[in-house]
């Protein structure tokens, strides 16, 4: 239950983390450019479920193979899938920006997606690419309240500088803060995180 609890905190913690830049846009810049903000959000949002479905069995399998003790196997399957989801998501992006206006267009949608806009909430899609193997091993071995603290210190950090850089600077600076502020904080606490996980369950085994 009480696993169950922190799962749960967690997963509310990151949405609200990472899904109110629409809000935010809507309250700094304005109706008229949360709709096309939007649209750009879902598009890069397809990054996140290529990722996911890319990293999600290595939840299951990373548990099983710290509970029998193969550290080594943990090691290198992580970081082969980290470097497959960079990759991955780095071609996504590249294929977003090349085509998700004339899709548009094509669709005959009257909306133009800004390609630095798009790019800053790619950036923060590669990232979440790279790392979601690591937190796979965190989740696997249980290390929820240390994520629950990353993403708390993460969401009042991003979403204050949004809110404020927001209003002088426009959208941009709301897709953007969002990348940097991954960048700076949940990937080096993942890394940390990931690096201890694996040196305890290698003193654990011994």
């Amino acid at each position: 239950f009480t696993t169950g609890s922190l799962f749960l905190a967690l997963h509310v913690l990151t949405s609200v983390s990472l899904s109110l830049d629409s809000f935010i846009v809507a309250k700094t810049v304005g109706l008229t450019d949360t709709a096309s903000y939007s649209v750009a959000y879902r598009v890069a949002l397809f990054i996140g479920i290529i990722s996911t479905m890319l990293s999600t069995p290595l939840w299951a399998a990373s548990g099983e193979a710290l509970e029998r003790g193969d550290i080594k196997w943990v090691k290198s399957r992580t970081r082969k899938m980290m470097g497959l989801s960079m990759w991955g998501a780095i071609i996504a992006t590249v294929v977003l920006l090349l085509v998700s206006n004339p899709v548009l267009s094509w669709l005959g949608k009257d909306l133009f997606i800004s390609a630095p806009v798009l790019l800053g909430m790619c950036l923060t899609q590669i990232l979440m690419a790279t790392v979601s193997p690591a937190f796979m091993v965190l989740n696997a071995s249980r290390r929820i309240a240390v994520q629950i603290v990353m993403f708390t210190v993460y969401a009042i950090i991003s979403l204050s500088l949004k809110y404020i850089l927001g209003r002088h600077f426009g959208t941009i600076a709301i897709s953007w803060c969002g990348a940097l502020s991954y960048l700076l904080i949940i990937v080096p606490s993942v890394i940390i995180a990931y690096n201890k996980t694996l040196t305890s369950a290698e003193k654990f085994s011994q």
